[in-house]
């Protein structure tokens, strides 16, 4: 790959990152602005799927002491 082609593929990562930066400024102002029953649904889904993923951690795990921890933990998931 010749340096001129380096170049230009070095500008446009840059400004796929100026753009994202951006983009997330947006978004961070937006998030700010809500209040807190105007998040509550984005919450109930992050909570959720951060459930989703220790189950599928869980699942996957060989290691008994983690597994083990992972039966207290999912035997605490029930009871909410």
């Amino acid at each position: 790959m010749d340096n001129d082609l380096k170049a230009s593929f070095f500008i446009v990562a840059m400004a796929h990152c100026v753009l994202l930066q951006e983009s997330m400024r947006q978004l961070r102002a937006q998030w700010n602005g809500m209040d807190d029953r105007a998040r509550a649904p984005y919450e109930a889904m992050a909570t959720h799927d951060a459930n989703r993923y220790r189950r599928e951690v869980c699942a996957s795990i060989i290691n008994w002491p983690l597994f083990t921890d992972c039966l207290l933990m999912s035997a605490f998931e029930r009871t909410l």
